[in-house]
């Protein structure tokens, strides 16, 4: 039987309960909700998600299910309590900029440390998302919560985005930028840049990182792009078969700064998924 879920085109959905009724003879889809808030959801468009129903039937005290399956003969009643898709606040700063820091491997501590001595890396990143520059602002980021824990954070823009400013030039100095400047500037045409994608652990193994790629999928849309891009470091295997399997396609190296390569010895990668025209999504 397949297991689907709707796609979500809005990012600021609130939602306490989500009850589908899945008919799986013709795939049609009936939602139902106890939340007025929810606005502007794609009935229309499904997706597959081969792993969510046994990944959360096997949840245990380390792991929290996002989804329940109830099953009534031909029909699949899948419900998701108290989530929340929400725009990253100032007073998420703080958290937000750990996350990035720690999926960086090393690339937030290198390009910000010893920026300003005795601040760290960290610090300093939650500082500039706190003011928003550039890419580097909260309303680039979108938080998922599941029953008040942070499950999943997406810090995704359009790549004309991903550029070294004449701020960044002059805050880093030439030669770090420099010797960062393919990552820094690394994109795709017509791309939309996933700068971080992470899911919490107690979360993970249920789809939300799938999710999470259709959600980028739709505001890549939503801004006229064509394509996801992003970078992946080529000793993360685990990464390199998730996007693999959400049809991301290797396109290259991406050169990495000396000061990594003990860390990364082979360098970092370009990873981009074509999207297909929307139309064709509609069923």
């Amino acid at each position: 039987m397949r297991r689907l879920l709707f796609t979500v085109i809005s990012t600021q959905l609130r939602a306490s309960v989500w009850l589908l009724r899945i008919r799986c003879a013709d795939l049609r889809i009936l939602m139902y909700t106890s939340s007025r808030s929810i606005v502007r959801l794609s009935c229309a468009r499904v997706m597959n998600f081969p792993n969510i129903a046994s990944s959360a039937s096997k949840s245990n005290k380390t792991r929290t299910a996002i989804f329940e399956f109830l099953r009534e003969g031909n029909l699949v009643f899948m419900v998701a309590a108290d989530i929340d898709f929400r725009i990253a606040t100032p007073d998420d700063a703080s958290t937000v900029a750990g996350i990035i820091t720690e999926v960086s491997e090393g690339v937030i501590d290198h390009l910000l440390g010893g920026v300003f001595p005795g601040m760290k890396p960290q610090s300093i990143l939650e500082m500039i998302l706190a003011r928003g520059s550039g890419n580097l602002d909260l309303k680039n980021i979108l938080l998922v919560n599941v029953g008040g824990e942070l499950a999943g954070l997406l810090f995704a823009y359009d790549s004309k985005l991903q550029k070294v400013s004449d701020i960044m030039l002059g805050f880093l100095g030439e030669t770090k930028v420099n010797e960062m400047r393919p990552l820094l500037e690394a994109k795709a045409d017509n791309a939309y840049w996933i700068n971080t994608l992470w899911v919490n652990e107690a979360f993970r193994g249920q789809g939300l990182a799938q999710l999470l790629i259709k959600l980028a999928e739709d505001m890549a849309r939503g801004v006229g792009c064509s394509s996801l891009a992003l970078h992946c470091w080529a000793d993360n295997e685990r990464a390199r078969r998730f996007y693999e399997h959400q049809n991301f396609v290797l396109k290259g190296e991406i050169p990495t700064a000396s000061a990594l390569k003990a860390r990364h010895p082979k360098a970092g990668e370009l990873w981009v998924k074509q999207l297909a025209d929307d139309a064709r999504n509609v069923q």
